[in-house]
């Protein structure tokens, strides 16, 4: 996409897609590409609650600032499979509260796991 026209000082670093049409979407991701922003951050849970799909705004998205060096960081992400179809769509980073965090690490087999192995070590 070339480089920014602006100095380093005046640069955009990152541009929320909110709300948008999804050509829109990918419509703005070119933009901020161009302007040599760092990151684009689309709300994929806002935009998959008022457009349908969030997802697949990403998937657009990824596709326009493919060979660019604005990364996706995907925000605004509810659950362990919306963060994975983000990921999946093409957003490089992903943004997640905490108690996200946690849940995704939990598994009851997991758990099962390393109780047997805590329960083979005291042996």
């Amino acid at each position: 996409m070339g480089r920014s026209p602006y100095p380093p000082w005046r640069r955009v670093t990152t541009v929320a897609i909110l709300f948008s049409l999804p050509s829109v979407g990918a419509a703005q991701a070119v933009l901020a590409a161009l302007v040599g922003a760092a990151y684009v951050a689309p709300y994929v849970s806002r935009l998959t609650r008022h457009l349908g799909d969030g997802p697949a705004i990403v998937r657009e998205m990824a596709a326009v600032v493919r060979g660019s060096r604005t990364r996706i960081i995907a925000a605004s992400l509810k659950s362990s499979s919306e963060a994975v179809a983000a990921l999946l769509a093409g957003a490089h980073d992903v943004t997640l509260p905490l108690d996200l965090i946690l849940a995704m690490g939990e598994h009851e087999l997991s758990r099962q796991a390393i109780e047997e192995f805590d329960a083979a070590g005291a042996r």
